[in-house]
This record gives structure tokens, C-alpha cells and sequence, in this order.
């Protein structure tokens, strides 16, 4: 415990008032489950989300995701229009290369796995509906991957199911490899071996195993199995030893191979009892991370006559996650932040997003998260300064403790002067696929009410359906706060259907929100005029209500092509004019329609072309468009990604026309092992058309983005 303490201190300190931008995934939000020759890839999200479609359908080189997004907060909503991607947690057996997030597209986000090699795959919805899950069908797996914890593959749906063989894919032959790279890989897998590293070597051993039979086949065959089994993968690594004995049975080294599976086999047929005992893993240290330089340039000209307006911006950012696990416990350090020189503005911005210390007492079932931290469950909005407490009474009741310092959402920092403490009880899993979250939480500002509220979650999973439901009602303003409803299904021929429902307060209610508008930046300035029930009523009153409903499809065409379509139809109301503050108008009903046509190795293997159409009329810009969006693999470590949009606007109330043409280009390549450069730029431009309505002038707006990321 004293080799704790400072570490916990050290993060605490860490956690001081800053201004922060919520990356949308870090590093930590990945984690990689073996289970036999499966592995279960999930990627937690810090708001709900919902899964909407993937493709390929079962296999490929990488897998795309679109999903739907949820956010809490006003950055939260920022986040999701960010891209950013990293190297995740090494698994041999995955061959996860890279992630990708991409929110900068049209339509909705999506979610990129890169693999090393063609791997077989199903997408599933997480039960907590703050993840995504992917399961990864292994070399030596025979049969579907069995569901995850309380999900069932949408495979196993009624009705008809291919054999095994009608989705197994071709396995291309990789590019040629010279003796040198060879060597190299020979080297760094021997070296992973001395370190214990013996899921990064048995990576590398898979990766020479590749290609066509050459000097190091053998050698590679053999250590590969030896690898899975100091990594406690003992069936696999029988089946690498027996594999070996087939292709090379003659020799000294078949003689190894032999007393190896000889004692793998005596060790595996040992009473349970004592095999539980000798897989238990020894203490071990992990640490993973990334740090990035990113360059971002943005002019705008508002019209080709004036002056630009420039954004010109230098970001570092570090994320690291440091880890020790044993038997009895899991401890954790993750970090999360940066700094931005700002050069048009000449101002230097540290952003603190994540900075928190974890522990897991898996004896006693107790769990501590103290620093920090973002949290879209139990009633919290968003990113605090805090402790969560939990504690497992039976497996499926565990009840949390909480307390914190929220962000300020309007002064985007962390102040003492608020603060929220609250219960909550996670039940479940209920008959394999429910989960349920009840919670009550009260929050003060300055000595002041500011939220006081109870809530609950229903989650159910099964692989073919999925539902969730969220309600928060403030019961010290009757006041119904967000209302959230999520609906998915998944046929057998792979047809999908997605409905969800979003009704909140926006922002979130609080008596905090008295401050819109005011000149005043506290509560307590402002109840030197006014009685507390005035200031509630500003509360009230610069709170608007949105509500929106969406609903998506989507329908294998071929193993090649799929087609999606999805309409929204959202408003919010409009805020009460008081205290000298205008009112807000409402928007009235809007409507956005977008339709794509996905194909996936069309010109070559792992490349992905999306065409779509869309629509969308706000009340005031009406918008008509289509885009093309193409991700193409040039090798094994440059990709390139040309996108172009052209959409035509029509914005009755000022008689305006405009053509919108937004061609851009992506690129990153794979300089090592662990850094890869990346560049992304672009422009938008609205050029003048003497055949549309007068008044239209030019504009055009320039990107770009340029930098690096080194893993580590």
C-alpha cells in the first residue's frame, strides 16, 4: 500500500483545474480477451452507443462500423466530429494492426479495425451500450466463436446458416518479403521470447509463417508453439506442436517437440483443481500508449475579395496507461492530455482530459477509481474530479458510490465550488441478456441545489436483438431530463434494423443555468437581486427541450455490396425570453435522409468504397448531395483515403443558391513499426454561377492537418 499512495497522490495532483477537450478514444478504452482460439475485441465509448452496420459482412482485412452516437455533453458533441486513430493492445491471435475513429465524414461515425492478415469476424452490440464488441475467429478455431458473456452470435438467429465453408475467405498471398525482413522479424520475435513478451512474439512467429516456405519455416513453427504455451495458451499450442510433428517428423528438433506436448498433454490432463493453481499468472507490469504531434492549419475566405481568417494550431498529446495485474488484484494509471500552441491567437492551452488511478480487489469483489475520470452512467454528466466506489455483494448485485467536482459546461473548467455525491445499483446479468442501473444523485453549487435526480438503465443483448432504455427525471424541478430509447434487430440473412429515440433537456437542466446570458458568474452574485425561486425560473427558462428519432437499415446485397439508408427527424423547442436575455426560437421539425451504397474489395484486397446520397432540410438551408468516400490500401503500411462531396443548398429566406464542392484527401504511412506519419487536407469551395440566383458570391476554405504518432 505505501508503493501505492504516491502514485495516487501523484494523480490526484494531476487532476487540477484545466482546460480539456474529451478525446472520443484512447488507448485504454481498448481492451483484447483471449477466449480459446477466439479473441473478443471491445471499444468503450464515454457516451451511449448503439451499433447501426459493418462491413465487410464476415471477413476481411479490417472491418468498418457505423454507429450511433449519444452524447452527453456540449463536448462530447464537439468530439464526435474528430478523427483519430492508434495502435491497440497487442494480440497474436487478433493480428490487430491499427484503430481508427472517424467522425469527420458524412452521416454518422464510424469505427475502423485494421488487420495484419484476412481475419473472420462478427460485430455485436456491447451490453453496457457504451461499447462496441468485435469477436475474431482464431486460425485454429473450429466452428462459430461462442457468444460473449450474456450476447449471442447473430449467427446462431433462426433460420438458415451457411456452412462454415461459404464464408471462409480466399487467403491472398501476402507481397513478397526479402531474407533481410526475415531476419528482422526472426530477431525481434527472439527478443520479445527473452523479455517475456510472449504475446508480441508469438505475433511475430504468425507473421513469418505468412509467407511461402522458406529457411526460417521451420524454426518459426516450432517457437511459435512454444511461445503460445509460456503464454498460457495451451491449446494452441498443441495444436502448433502437432502440427509441426505432421510437416517435419523426423530429427532432433521433432524429438523436442515431442517431450514438449508430451508434458503439455500431462499438464492439461491434470485435476482441475490443480490446474487452476499452476495457470495462475505471476505478477506482471504493462504499459501502452501514444504520443503525437499534429499540425492543423484552417483558412477561411468568406469572400475571395477579403482577408482570411486564419486557425493555426500545434497539438502534443501523450496517453499512456500503466498497468499491474496479478491473481488478486489489478492496478491502473492512465493519463490523457496535451498542449496546444495556439499561433493566431499567441496563447498556449494544457488540456488535462483523463488522469485517474484504478484499483481492483477481484477477492473481495471491491473496485476504487479516484482522479479524472469521464461517466455517462449513475446520473453524472460527463467528465469530474472524483472517486467512484464499487463493491460486488452477490454476483449480480454491485452497488456504486459516488462523489466529484463536475466541469463547469459553460466556463469549460473544474471548480470546487460545485460538487455532486450519489448511489447507484448495477443488477444483472438477468436470465443471460438483461442488465439494469437504478441511481439517485444530488448536486450543489455554491451551497446550492443545482440538480437533484433519480434514474434508471435497462439493457438487454442477445446477438439478434437489442434494447435500451435510459430515463432521468429531476425531482426537484418535476421536470423530466433525458429520455432515451434504442432498438435494434438483426435478421438471418444479415438485414439489420435500428430505431432510436432522444428527448433531453438541452442543455442539461440545472440551476447553474440561470448564469446564460447574465453578467454574473455565480449563483450567489445573482441572489443578491433575485430570491432562489426567481433563479430557477431562469433555469428553466433558458433550457430548451430536443427530441429527435432516427431510423436505419441496412441489407447485404452481396459479399461485396451493401446498402444502407437511415432518416432523422429532430426539433427543439424554443426558450423563454426573461432577465433581459432574447428568447431562442425553436427550429421546428428538420428532416435528414442519407442513403449509401458500400463495396468492399473492389480494385483490391481490404479496400472499402462508400457512395451516398443525401437530403436534409433544417428550415432554413435545404440541402441536396452526394459523396464518395474510397479507402485504398497502396501496401502493407500506406493507405490512401480520397473523399469528395458536392452538394447543392438552397436557403430560401435569404433567395440564396449555392454549390458546395469539398474534395479532400487522406493519407498515413507506416515509417516503423510503431510511428506512422499522417496527412489530411482539403478544400471547400463555393464557387460564383451566373445560372443561380443573384447575390451568390465566392467562398472557398482550406485544411490541412499533418503530423505523427509514435506507439509505444
Amino acid at each position: 500500500m505505501t508503493r501505492v499512495l504516491p502514485v495516487f497522490l501523484g494523480t490526484v495532483l494531476l487532476s487540477s483545474p484545466a482546460l480539456a477537450v474529451i478525446q472520443v478514444l484512447t488507448p485504454n478504452d481498448v481492451t483484447i480477451t483471449e477466449q480459446g482460439p477466439c479473441v473478443v475485441i471491445r471499444v468503450a465509448f464515454p457516451f451511449p452507443v448503439t451499433y447501426l452496420k459493418h462491413f465487410p459482412p464476415t471477413s476481411g482485412k479490417e472491418v468498418r462500423i457505423q454507429f450511433e452516437a449519444f452524447p452527453v455533453t456540449p463536448e462530447d458533441r464537439e468530439a464526435l466530429f474528430t478523427r483519430r486513430s492508434f495502435t491497440p493492445p497487442r494480440s497474436a491471435l487478433a493480428s490487430l494492426a491499427e484503430l481508427s475513429y472517424e467522425g469527420n465524414v458524412q452521416g454518422r461515425p464510424f469505427l475502423t479495425l485494421f488487420f495484419t492478415r484476412p481475419r473472420m469476424f462478427r460485430v455485436e452490440q456491447g451490453k453496457d451500450f457504451r461499447s462496441l464488441v468485435i469477436v475474431v475467429r482464431g486460425d485454429q478455431a473450429t466452428g462459430e466463436c461462442p457468444p460473449v458473456g450474456p450476447t449471442a452470435a447473430a449467427e446462431q438467429a433462426p433460420g438458415p446458416s451457411p456452412p462454415p465453408t461459404a464464408v471462409r475467405p480466399g487467403k491472398p498471398a501476402p507481397p513478397p518479403i526479402s531474407r533481410e525482413r526475415l531476419v528482422q522479424l526472426m530477431d525481434e520475435a527472439a527478443k520479445a521470447m527473452t523479455r517475456r513478451d510472449y504475446r508480441l512474439a508469438a505475433e511475430l512467429y504468425t507473421r513469418v509463417l505468412e509467407y511461402p516456405p522458406h529457411e526460417f519455416t521451420q524454426e518459426a513453427r516450432e517457437l511459435l508453439g512454444l511461445a503460445r504455451e509460456r503464454n498460457g495458451q495451451l491449446a494452441e499450442a498443441q495444436i502448433e506442436y502437432e502440427t509441426y510433428l505432421k510437416l517435419y517428423p523426423q530429427g532432433e528438433e521433432a524429438d523436442r517437440v515431442r517431450q514438449r506436448l508430451a508434458a503439455l498433454l500431462t499438464a492439461r490432463a491434470t485435476p482441475p483443481e490443480q490446474l487452476r493453481e499452476a495457470k495462475a499468472l505471476p505478477p506482471h507490469t504493462e504499459i501502452h500508449g501514444i504520443f503525437s504531434q499534429f499540425y492543423y492549419r484552417f483558412d477561411n475566405f468568406p469572400d475571395v475579395t477579403q482577408r482570411p481568417i486564419r486557425r493555426s494550431l500545434l497539438a502534443t498529446d501523450l496517453d499512456f496507461t500503466l498497468r499491474r495485474r496479478s491473481a488478486a488484484a489489478d492496478l491502473s494509471l492512465v493519463f490523457s492530455g496535451g498542449y496546444d500552441r495556439k499561433f493566431d491567437e499567441g496563447i498556449d492551452d494544457f488540456r488535462l482530459n483523463r488522469s485517474y488511478f484504478d484499483a481492483l480487489d477481484r477477492e473481495h469483489g471491491l473496485s476504487a477509481r479516484v482522479g479524472r475520470q469521464i461517466r455517462s452512467t449513475d446520473g453524472v454528466l460527463g467528465r469530474f474530479d472524483g472517486t467512484v466506489l464499487s463493491y460486488q455483494i452477490i454476483p449480480p448485485v454491485k452497488v456504486n458510490a459516488l462523489f466529484g467536482f463536475p466541469e463547469d459546461q459553460f466556463l469549460e473548467r473544474h471548480q470546487t465550488h460545485t460538487h455532486f455525491y450519489g448511489l447507484s445499483l448495477d443488477l444483472g446479468t438477468f436470465a443471460d441478456r438483461w442488465n439494469f442501473n437504478v441511481y439517485a444523485i444530488r448536486q450543489e453549487a455554491w451551497g446550492i441545489l443545482d440538480r437533484e435526480a433519480v434514474g434508471a438503465e435497462a439493457r438487454y443483448v442477445d446477438g439478434v436483438r437489442s434494447l435500451f432504455g435510459l430515463v432521468d427525471y429531476d425531482v426537484s424541478y418535476n421536470e423530466l431530463n433525458t429520455l432515451l430509447a434504442a432498438a435494434g434487430w438483426i435478421f438471418p440473412s444479415r438485414t439489420t434494423v435500428n430505431m432510436t429515440f432522444d428527448q433531453r433537456k438541452s442543455p442539461a437542466l440545472t440551476t447553474t443555468n440561470a448564469l446564460i446570458g447574465q453578467g454574473e458568474l455565480s449563483l450567489p452574485a445573482l441572489l443578491r437581486t433575485r430570491s432562489e425561486g426567481n433563479v430557477r425560473t431562469l433555469a428553466e427558462d433558458r433550457t430548451a427541450v430536443s427530441r429527435s428519432l432516427t431510423l436505419a437499415g441496412t441489407h447485404p446485397l452481396s459479399e461485396k455490396f451493401q446498402l444502407g439508408a437511415d432518416l432523422t427527424v429532430s426539433e427543439t423547442t424554443s426558450t423563454k425570453a426573461s432577465a433581459g436575455v432574447d428568447a431562442i426560437p425553436a427550429t421546428g421539425y428538420q428532416y435528414f435522409v442519407n442513403t449509401q451504397l458500400i463495396g468492399s474489395s473492389l480494385m483490391t484486397v481490404g479496400d472499402i468504397t462508400i457512395f451516398g446520397l443525401r437530403y436534409s432540410y433544417t428550415g432554413i438551408v435545404e440541402t441536396i448531395g452526394v459523396n464518395l468516400n474510397i479507402l485504398y490500401p497502396i501496401t502493407r503500411g500506406w493507405r490512401i483515403n480520397p473523399k469528395l462531396e458536392l452538394d447543392y443548398r438552397r436557403r430560401p429566406r435569404e433567395h440564396k443558391d449555392e454549390v458546395v464542392l469539398h474534395p479532400s484527401l487522406a493519407t498515413d504511412y507506416l515509417l516503423t513499426p510503431h510511428t506512422r506519419l499522417e496527412l489530411d487536407g482539403g478544400v471547400e469551395w463555393t464557387p460564383i454561377s451566373p445560372t443561380l440566383v443573384s447575390n451568390n458570391t465566392e467562398s472557398m476554405n482550406f485544411y490541412v492537418t499533418v503530423g505523427y504518432r509514435v506507439d509505444f
